[in-house]
């Protein structure tokens, strides 16, 4: 990890070559009980904000379904673990821009119902935090995918996400501050986006 990241919790990645900090020979796959608990390791999760001309998307999980640690707290982010499916290998070696970019795509497909065509996809930064065990063995990988093209259904609300299960609704970037019972990647990123503005509009 950059160093900068142990002082302050988010990285932005630089747009010239944003995937530098990555060496792909320091990346391994193993089973998930075998690191959850080891700060040794840092486990990579795709952790995605999809925004659109109106706003920054943000919604809250509603049912014991998935990740039961964001139950009832509002997150911008949708993402998940980096996997062995994501992989892509280049002359013998992991290209680690596609298996972040795969990792964030197959998020967005099963969780937000967002496909290759709808969004464009950037990288922008590195969250880290030491607050909790659970923080300490994983490390976010914040994109930004912004959307030219999202249908709405017939009550005139966007097709994303799992009604069902999350409610969503849409915030301006400088209204983010007021969102309440926030998980803390969100924390740091509405923190991050106030620093760097700028990618969001």
């Amino acid at each position: 990890m950059p160093k900068e990241l142990l002082e302050r919790d988010i990285y932005f990645l630089p747009e010239e070559d944003p995937h530098s900090w990555c060496d792909p020979a320091k990346v391994m796959f193993l089973p998930r009980d075998m690191v959850e608990e080891d700060p040794t390791y840092k486990q990579l999760v795709a952790y995605t904000v999809v925004v659109c001309s109106e706003g920054i998307f943000h919604y809250r999980r509603t049912k014991e379904e998935g990740e039961k640690r964001l139950l009832g707290n509002a997150t911008v982010g949708i993402g998940g673990h980096v996997s062995l499916i994501d992989a892509l290998l280049v002359n013998g070696e992991l290209h680690t821009h596609c298996l972040i970019s795969n990792a964030a795509k197959r998020e967005l497909r099963e969780e937000a119902r967002l496909y290759n065509g709808q969004y464009d996809l950037t990288p922008w930064a590195l969250i880290y935090s030491n607050l909790s065990a659970v923080n300490r063995v994983h490390l976010g990988i914040v994109n930004i995918a912004k959307i030219h093209s999202l249908e709405e259904d017939d009550d005139g609300l966007y097709r994303i996400l799992d009604r069902s299960v999350m409610d969503l609704d849409l915030c301006k970037v400088e209204d983010l501050h007021k969102l309440k019972n926030t998980e803390s990647w969100t924390s740091i990123v509405i923190g991050g986006i106030g620093l760097n503005p700028c990618a969001f509009k």
